[in-house]
């Protein structure tokens, strides 16, 4: 299985810190399954990705939504034969959309807090979504009473 971890977070925190280890842990215990960073270009993440053993690939991301790291988005997937997209922030989830619209992505799994904002639960409906990872009960009653 190939698995994209789409992560464009832009600082080191607690997002990156839950994303190093969970891949480190998929590693150890699936060493079958292929993972793949998908971040963006001069980000914190690039800079701890290039010191671990995990492939990534990078792209320019400027504004929140970059054409050019929207299309390389596709093509990664369609090139490394990605059979699932883990999500980890809001605005990668915006960008995988946009993406899918265009290019058909494989199904999304997301793992980040959720605002309770009746604008944003297109996305978090959006039909390529097979799983949430709820990351605190607080995200998942907020799930479970709006999606």
């Amino acid at each position: 299985m190939n698995i994209l971890q789409l992560a464009i977070t832009k600082t080191w925190g607690r997002d990156g810190i839950q994303i190093e280890n969970l891949c480190y842990s998929i590693s150890q215990l699936a060493p079958e399954i292929n993972l793949t960073f998908f971040c963006a270009k001069n980000s914190i993440l690039y800079q701890r990705l290039k010191a671990s053993p995990f492939n990534y690939v990078m792209a320019p991301l400027k504004t929140k939504i970059d054409p050019r790291f929207t299309f390389k988005l596709i093509r990664i997937c369609k090139r490394k034969k990605i059979n699932l997209t883990h999500i980890h922030s809001p605005s990668a989830l915006t960008i995988a959309i946009i993406a899918d619209k265009t290019g058909n992505l494989p199904p999304f799994v997301f793992t980040f807090p959720i605002k309770k904002r009746k604008q944003t639960l297109y996305k978090y409906n959006y039909h390529k979504t097979k799983k949430i990872i709820c990351v605190s009960s607080q995200a998942e009653e907020v799930i479970n009473s709006n999606c």
